[in-house]
This record gives C-alpha cells, structure tokens and sequence, in this order.
C-alpha cells in the first residue's frame, strides 16, 4: 500500500497501533508514524495514528525511518513531546447536516 493511500484512509489511521519509547531522554523510538513534517537538530513533528506528535530538543537526529511499518528512531536530547489533534475539515454536506 502507498504511503500516500494510508494517508488518505482514516480506518488505517485509527486502528494503526501507535506507541512511543524514551529512554534517558536520548534515545526516542516510535510506532504508527504515518508521515515526518519536519526534521532539524532542535525539533520534528510527525503525523501518527492518533495525531500529530511534535518532539523539542538537541542535536535530534533520525536513526532509522520506515514508512511501510510505521517506525521511526531519532537520537538526541528530548525535551518535549507534544500531541495535537488532526484537523479533519467536513464536506459541505457534513457541515449542513451537524
């Protein structure tokens, strides 16, 4: 399946198992990454299966990415993870009919 048709698909979103792991603040591995934002020394955002999740930090770089499984390692200091929701913008017939 295409990055771009998972992406596309808010079932796979859902149900795409999202978990994170940080250990010593150096070492920061995630699960259900769906698509990297952005990438620098000081911060990354991702979109996940349950939002977009922003890290802050020093020195971040990524170790490994794999977008068919979901997975991404960055090395670096982590001194902040943030999640925001998606945005989901509603057809004009959804708006109507709320």
């Amino acid at each position: 399946m295409s990055n771009e048709r998972m992406l596309q698909d808010p079932i796979q979103q859902s149900t795409m198992p999202h978990q994170i792991i940080l250990e010593d603040r150096k070492h920061f591995t995630a699960t259900g990454v769906l698509r990297v934002l952005h990438c620098d020394e000081t911060s990354a955002a991702m979109d996940t299966s349950r939002g977009t999740l922003t890290i802050g930090g020093k020195g971040l770089s990524v170790r490994k990415l794999s977008l068919e499984t979901g997975d991404v390692i960055f090395d670096g200091q982590v001194d902040s993870l943030v999640y925001t929701e998606r945005i989901t913008t509603l057809s004009f017939w959804q708006r109507l009919l709320r």
